[in-house]
């Protein structure tokens, strides 16, 4: 990846961070913002206007909170608390999704045996079908090995807990 002069400079000196915006990366960032505040100011005025959505996502909770806030006359939340919460959460889902897709992306590449097995199981679990559902794929019980056990050999996350093996045991080996 090609990182701009300026991206160097302010990794070096952190206090010309500000200038970020200025840069490649900052008028990305800024896309994306203001795509994430569009959403908010459009569901504030879905929710001022009555429309109620089927089902609840962080977003209508963050607003349920501010109305509460507003409510016993506390401090609802600033829009820029809820465009940070949400840029927060996009980024999060988006890279660690994306990373565990990618490692067992590369671990079916690399064990055609297991490849060949998930193969089976989604051809016996849907067959010709052009879509598959959610719900069927959650209840694969192969697929969800090889989920899980991609995420414990490859976490998208590094979280620092140490752990021991105090049994070696062998299914697939990535």
């Amino acid at each position: 990846m090609h990182k701009s002069h300026f991206f160097r400079i302010a990794s070096a000196f952190p206090v010309l961070s500000c200038f970020r915006g200025w840069s490649n990366f900052g008028r990305s960032e800024r896309a994306v913002i203001e795509q994430l505040s569009n959403v908010i100011k459009t569901r504030m005025k879905e929710r001022t206007q009555g429309e109620i959505r089927g089902k609840k996502d962080f977003l209508d909770y963050l607003l349920d909170e501010s109305d509460k806030r507003e409510a016993n006359n506390e401090i609802p939340f600033h829009h820029d608390t809820l465009v940070s919460n949400l840029w927060g959460l996009f980024i999060g889902g988006f890279e660690t999704s994306s990373t565990a897709l990618a490692f067992m992306t590369h671990h079916l590449a690399r064990l055609q045996m297991v490849q060949s097995t998930l193969f089976d199981e989604l051809e016996e679990e849907f067959g010709g079908e052009e879509e598959m559902d959610i719900e069927r794929l959650m209840k694969l019980p192969f697929l969800n090995a090889i989920y899980c056990e991609t995420l414990r050999a490859t976490p998208p996350v590094l979280t620092g807990a140490g752990r021991t093996c105090t049994m070696f045991s062998c299914y697939y080996t990535f």
